[in-house]
This record gives structure tokens, C-alpha cells and sequence, in this order.
């Protein structure tokens, strides 16, 4: 059994884990080089991890970071994974949650037996007055009963239920459930 630590990439690793926003942003200007180098090598050992895992025979999901929404994964007969997002956005101009909505985005890739989801977020603008907007998407997803999973979400529920392969949940703020 392989642990992979999907969900960040290197500059997600640094400012979640290692540094902080503060420090990266100082890191950025004075230690320009030396931070592309880490950068870099932390990359080049995800990048040897992913192919570890692909060229294992197991089926694999891996649900990035979901900043808000619930995650609620299925292991089911058969071989197929099924991915259903449902985006939600909210915004006191009906026009500007239009915009949002459009621009809230769900990226899947697919690499050998293995899938991995993002939520992509629309960037605000403060100066525009979009500082209350608030945007999430919950995924109903289906596996194979022998796929390995991993599933992170910072603010919603994190629900696994008939998996038989390796599970790795989490959430900052939500609830957890593996079955």
C-alpha cells in the first residue's frame, strides 16, 4: 500500500503546511531562486509518486481540494467510476452568480486506472464588491468496490460507504464517514 500525498502541489504544500502565506510571499521576493528550486524537487517526487501509482493495476480516485461541499463516495459492481458535481454559487446580484457560476469549474483527469477531481474556484475581485459571494460544489461519486480512494474537503462532509480498496478522508471543518 502506496500513501500518496495528493490534494496540493508543491506551492500548496509550502503554503498550507511549511510556511504559511506570509512567509511564502517573502520567500517569493527573497529567496526567489532557492524557492523555484524546492518548488521544483517537491514536484519532481509527486510526479515519481503518480507514476508509482499508475502503474499499479488498482483502480484509483483521488478528490483534490474541495474547498467547500460535501464529497460522498460509493463503491459499486462493475469497473466504471461515475462523477456527478453539482455547483452552487450565491451572490446578491443574480447576474454576478450568473458570472460565478460560470466560472466555478470541476477538472477531471484521467491517467491509466487513475482519476483525480478539482474544484476550481472563481478569483475574487474585492474591489468589486465580490467579497460575499459564496460558491461550493458536493460530488456524488461511484467506484469500483476494489478502488482505492482519497477524498479531501476543507468545509463539508467527507462520506465513504462499500469500498474495499485503501480509503483516505478528510476535512477541516465537516464530518467524516467511512463504511
Amino acid at each position: 500500500v502506496v500513501y500518496l500525498p495528493f490534494g496540493y502541489s508543491a506551492m500548496g504544500h509550502l503554503l498550507n503546511y511549511w510556511m504559511g502565506i506570509e512567509a511564502v510571499a517573502f520567500a517569493t521576493v527573497d529567496f526567489r531562486e532557492a524557492l523555484r528550486e524546492t518548488v521544483d524537487s517537491v514536484n519532481a517526487n509527486l510526479l515519481e509518486l503518480v507514476d508509482l501509482c499508475c502503474t499499479s493495476p488498482a483502480q484509483v480516485v483521488i478528490m483534490g481540494d474541495n474547498i467547500s461541499g460535501d464529497v460522498q463516495v460509493t463503491g459499486e459492481g462493475g469497473n466504471e467510476i461515475r462523477i456527478e458535481a453539482i455547483k452552487r454559487v450565491r451572490h446578491r446580484d443574480s447576474n454576478e452568480a450568473r458570472r460565478l457560476l460560470q466560472q466555478l469549474r470541476v477538472e477531471m483527469v484521467q491517467i491509466g486506472g487513475r482519476v483525480e477531481v478539482r474544484t476550481l474556484y472563481p478569483r475574487r475581485n474585492e474591489g468589486a464588491g465580490e467579497r460575499n459571494i459564496s460558491a461550493r460544489v458536493d460530488y456524488v461519486i461511484t467506484v469500483p468496490t476494489a478502488a482505492t480512494v482519497a477524498v479531501k474537503t476543507i468545509s463539508g462532509n467527507a462520506g465513504v460507504a462499500n469500498v474495499n480498496g485503501e480509503v483516505r478522508a478528510e476535512t477541516v471543518s465537516g464530518d467524516v464517514a467511512v463504511t
